[in-house]
């Protein structure tokens, strides 16, 4: 930066949304869908959503530790109070598999009506050495890691596109 360039200040409540924020007539609640949202950084980008007012259907393989981590969202925070439900469902599902990712999509636009972010998440990582690491485990990890990331971008993007 220069000497006679200056910073911008943003203006107050410039900034995103807060959870206590509800939009304004006729302004569209936003919706994501977050794969991969039972743990780690696909909890914490759930989370921020949630708290930012956003609608957002959280997914992985693992139930449990996906109802787990949704119970810690703060009542309150995470409720609509225009329509009574809570801002957030749960879904499992894996994202290597066509027909899931579709059903996700479909959940999230019959559930909150639309769909404007897929955050795909999901992943998995093989702890082998690579001389022992099975074929199976190597072509699981492509279909979440790689093929997963695609078919949820795809299925995201027919939506969005109607």
């Amino acid at each position: 930066m220069t000497s006679q360039e200056t910073r911008q200040t943003p203006a107050p409540g410039a900034g995103p949304k807060s959870s206590t924020e509800e939009p304004a007539p006729g302004e569209k609640r936003r919706v994501a869908i977050v794969t991969g949202a039972a743990r780690g950084l696909g909890a914490a980008i759930a989370s921020r959503l949630i708290d930012d007012g956003w609608d957002v259907l959280l997914v992985d393989l693992d139930g449990p530790a996906l109802h787990e981590s949704a119970a810690g969202y703060v009542p309150g925070v995470a409720k609509d109070t225009d329509r009574g439900e809570d801002r957030f469902f749960c879904l499992v599902g894996d994202v290597s598999n066509a027909d899931d990712v579709d059903a996700m999509v479909r959940v999230a636009v019959e559930r909150f009506g639309r769909l404007d972010l897929m955050v795909s998440n999901a992943g998995v990582a093989a702890l082998h050495d690579f001389l022992d690491l099975p074929l199976s485990v190597w072509r699981k990890t492509l279909d979440v890691n790689l093929t997963g990331v695609l078919v949820c971008g795809q299925a995201a993007a027919r939506q969005m596109r109607e």
